[in-house]
């Protein structure tokens, strides 16, 4: 059956889930048309508005039925330019997935009738699964991972598929991975930590890891369908966790004589100088760190499971190592006072005048946190707040901010958390609210 594949996509790069998705809609003997919009396309320019008719041109010419991913940040304009192109193609069948949709699968069941279904899990057979039974006109009371309706009743039966030891890549599409800078891997699935401003269905989830070898090969089909390598990235959460893991990767690189450029997410509490060393001797040159606060007292609230001195001792040392260090910090914390904030803006300071790259969030509401569920009642709308640093509701049309303005419980990128020190905050960054 033929489907129609559209991601939004930062440019010069694939979703990775995109080859996972293609390749199980292959083994099910599915016709992929892939479609990748990208940002240069959609929002020209950051901070003014984003383009919908550029989803919406993408929609219209796309088969029968359709699967659209994309995150939290551009779910509202997805679901704005579907409800205007379902008005006009009311046949087309409308599947919805990825990390925007998933978290709020049953709120967009229960009011968008423009999406017929929502893939709430990972796995990327799921898709395949769906399509094929709708291929043979089977019941879909059998499909595991959706949200769909049954007799105007939203249903949805959780699967719990190891699916991460079956991803592959596909045999028969052909991508054009040329001018391609960066390439996401995925060796891992879960999160062995409990951060209270995370999603809660991630969080504390038991690790299930992928064959080694299967990584090694998809490495390889990239470098065989490249010109030009680009930098590998592997966004496991929880890659340096187990350190006989990361040396036998880093193994395995060396025995299939693999040179490439790579980076990955690391962890203070995990990294050491011996580990630092294997993984720059294997061509790592890039390690990124969630710190989150230069404040004790927030680490622990978040509960980070490290103090402020770790982290300093870790990303000096990993500076030795790495050609790229990256210490990402959020702020805007409900129980962050002023002090605990100008605690950041020093360690971030601290952390720049040692070459370490540094980068400042606003902290976004997550629905399924910790932190959302003790202090949603301080929340806080403004469609000023530049949130996303590219995306800003102000500059959009009134149509679409009275749309959001309806639909903020499934939209919380719009949403802060308001607490006594926030005004000098945002004064201290300037961020308008």
């Amino acid at each position: 059956m033929k489907i129609t594949l559209i991601r939004p996509a930062l440019n010069k790069t694939i979703p990775l889930a995109s080859f996972y998705l293609i390749s199980e809609l292959e083994k099910q003997n599915h016709e992929v048309d892939f479609r990748l919009v990208y940002k240069k396309d959609y929002l020209p320019k950051n901070g003014h508005s984003v383009k919908t008719s550029v989803f919406e041109s993408a929609f219209k010419t796309s088969d029968k039925i359709i699967a659209i991913g994309c995150m939290n940040d551009l779910l509202p304009y997805i679901l704005f330019a579907l409800r205007k192109f379902k008005k006009r193609n009311p046949d087309k069948i409308v599947i919805l997935g990825g990390n925007g949709p998933s978290e709020y699968a049953k709120e967009i069941m229960d009011r968008f009738k423009e999406v017929d279904f929502v893939v709430k899990e990972k796995d990327p057979s799921i898709l395949a699964n769906l399509i094929t039974s709708i291929e043979r006109g089977e019941g879909l009371s059998r499909i595991k991972g959706v949200f769909f309706r049954d007799n105007k009743e939203i249903e949805y039966v959780h699967s719990n598929r190891d699916y991460i030891k079956d991803l592959s890549f596909p045999k028969r599409y052909k991508f054009n991975l040329n001018g391609i800078v960066e390439f996401l891997l995925l060796s891992a699935d879960g999160c062995p930590y409990k951060c209270t401003f995370c999603n809660n269905d991630a969080i504390g989830k038991k690790l299930a890891y992928r064959e080694l070898d299967s990584v090694i090969l998809e490495i390889k089909w990239v470098l065989n369908n490249s010109k030009k390598p680009p930098l590998f990235f592997l966004i496991d959460e929880s890659f340096v966790v187990n350190k006989k893991r990361v040396y036998k990767f880093c193994e395995k690189l060396k025995e299939n004589k693999i040179n490439i450029s790579w980076g990955c997410y690391g962890r203070v509490n995990h990294m050491d100088e011996n580990m630092a060393r294997i993984l720059a001797e294997a061509g790592c040159i890039c390690v990124f760190y969630g710190i989150e606060s230069g404040s004790d007292k927030v680490l622990k609230e978040i509960c980070k499971g490290f103090d402020v001195n770790l982290a300093k001792k870790v990303l000096i040392m990993s500076k030795k190592y790495f050609r790229k260090v990256f210490a990402s910090f959020i702020y805007g914390y409900p129980f962050e006072s002023l002090e605990d904030f100008k605690s950041t803006l020093s360690m971030k300071a601290f952390l720049e005048s040692k070459n370490i790259n540094t980068l400042l969030h606003f902290l976004t509401p997550v629905k399924s946190s910790k932190i959302y569920g003790d202090y949603s009642k301080d929340l806080k709308f403004s469609e000023k707040k530049d949130i996303f640093t590219f995306y800003n509701l102000s500059s959009e049309p009134d149509d679409f901010k009275r749309f959001v303005k309806a639909n903020l419980d499934i939209f919380p990128i719009y949403l802060y958390y308001d607490h006594p020190a926030l005004k000098e905050k945002l004064r201290i960054t300037g961020i308008k609210i």
